[in-house]
Order: structure tokens, then C-alpha cells, then sequence
């Protein structure tokens, strides 16, 4: 499960390293600004938020479901 994220992460941060190349040549060639930079960027950015948010909700479940375990052996104890 967590090798998905990784290679979700991966994606992510190429993304945004993509879009800040295009953004930048395109200003260097052309003096104006890349739409295709800022959308590679912002879906690289929002992706990484995104992920990080998932991975947040997913160690709060984990925890979660070790109280439950721990709970339910101390009741049949």
C-alpha cells in the first residue's frame, strides 16, 4: 500500500520539476509565461498535497484499528 504512495510521491515531484522547466524557458525564450509550467506545477503540487493528506488519514486508521485490536483482547481476557 505505502509503495503506491511512493511511486505516487515520485510522480509528483516530477511533475512539479517539469512545470518549472517549461515555466522557465518559455520566460527565458519567449518573455511570457508557460500555461502548460503552471498546470504541470500545480497538478504536481496538488498531487503531493494530496498524498500527504492520504497518508495522514491512513496511520490515523492504523492507529485506530490497533486500539480496537487491543481493546477486543482485553474484553475476552
Amino acid at each position: 500500500m505505502y509503495d503506491s504512495l511512493r511511486s505516487v510521491k515520485f510522480i509528483s515531484i516530477i511533475l512539479i520539476v517539469l512545470g518549472i522547466i517549461f515555466f522557465l524557458l518559455e520566460l527565458a525564450a519567449a518573455r511570457s509565461v508557460s500555461l502548460i509550467g503552471l498546470i504541470l506545477f500545480l497538478i504536481g503540487f496538488g498531487l503531493n498535497s494530496l498524498m500527504r493528506a492520504v497518508r495522514t488519514e491512513l496511520e490515523k486508521l492504523r492507529l485506530e484499528i490497533a486500539e480496537l485490536r487491543r481493546q477486543t483482547k482485553e474484553k475476552w481476557k
